[in-house]
């Protein structure tokens, strides 16, 4: 995928995050101030490439935002059909956790608040990923490790974890952890979608989605 010309884009948290890349390197790297498909194409549109040369697209499929995930594998989902393009998808909290094993630490807790009253939990350490798991935040105690981190996406987070050390995954520091663990990134088929929609969240997610 960085052989060429890609965007990677993250809609999970309560702005957007783009950047471009060309031939392995990051070529620019933007955040819109809000979260919404027209900020998301304002910023696809700021990009210093043309849209016949986008070779490949890399988008995050969550965990985080229902709304932007959904709106950022729609806006892939139609370019790429239309140029050709490959599409890849990434997990927002394996790759904050690879960056932190990189950079800060190799054992740790990763948290990411989830519907209410829950977490995104995610144990890294011996050197792998060991355990990933939505937790209710009244039985995370006994799970966390020593060390424990937030991975910020949204201002509104559970009280319990207003302790952890917040980290911000900026487009470059996504860039650079995709680059260097292109594991992380899986070819899709057919459009990225994070889950199945159940019905209540189908009609919470059609009356927020102007799109």
């Amino acid at each position: 995928m960085f052989g060429s010309t890609a965007i990677i884009i993250d809609g999970s948290g309560d702005n957007v995050k783009v950047a471009a890349v060309r031939n392995g390197g990051l070529l620019c790297a933007l955040e819109s101030g809000s979260q919404s498909i027209e900020s998301l194409a304002s910023c696809v549109e700021s990009l210093p490439c043309g849209f016949g040369e986008v070779k490949a697209y890399a988008v995050c499929t969550g965990p985080g935002s229902m709304l932007g995930i959904r709106f950022s594998s729609a806006y892939v989902s139609t370019f790429a059909s239309l140029s050709g393009a490959e599409i890849y998808e990434w997990d927002a909290m394996l790759v904050a956790a690879r960056f932190i094993a990189g950079s800060v630490c190799d054992s740790f807790s990763l948290v990411a608040p989830s519907r209410k009253g829950c977490v995104n939990l995610l144990n890294y350490g011996n050197g792998g990923l060991e355990l990933k798991s939505e937790i209710v935040v009244d039985a995370l105690a006994p799970h966390l490790k020593a060390k424990r981190f937030h991975l910020f996406q949204r201002k509104g987070f559970p009280a319990e974890i207003d302790g952890f050390k917040k980290i911000f995954m900026t487009p470059q520091s996504i860039f650079e952890t995709l680059k260097e663990n292109p594991d992380l990134l899986l070819r899709c088929d057919f459009p990225p979608d994070a889950k199945p929609l159940s019905k209540r969240e189908y009609v919470k997610w059609k009356d927020q989605a102007h799109i």
